[in-house]
């Protein structure tokens, strides 16, 4: 079994719509290569908080949908990732 080692390294932002700028709830956010995640409240914000050490060993990617954005977050640092979703 691999031991999990939380940090207090926090990801939060919000996601809006690239054309109107409007908050975009209900909008899946999640970090590539695990199964942490997280949905954008109703002012289409969301917090993904005590992430593992092991996510933050490489540069980890997040994605809404199919927006990707990269992060280089390190231990004990809390970092803003916002995203601009347009409509296929």
């Amino acid at each position: 079994i691999k031991k999990v080692t939380a940090t207090d390294a926090n990801i939060f932002g919000h996601v809006v719509d690239k054309a109107t700028g409007e908050h975009l709830p209900g909008i899946t956010i999640i970090l590539k290569g695990t199964t942490i995640g997280s949905v954008t409240d109703d002012s289409g914000h969301y917090m993904l908080k005590n992430l593992p050490e092991e996510s933050l060993r490489s540069k980890s990617l997040l994605s809404a949908q199919d927006s990707y954005e990269k992060s280089n977050d390190r231990k004990r640092k809390t970092q803003e990732l916002n995203f601009e979703l347009e409509e296929d």
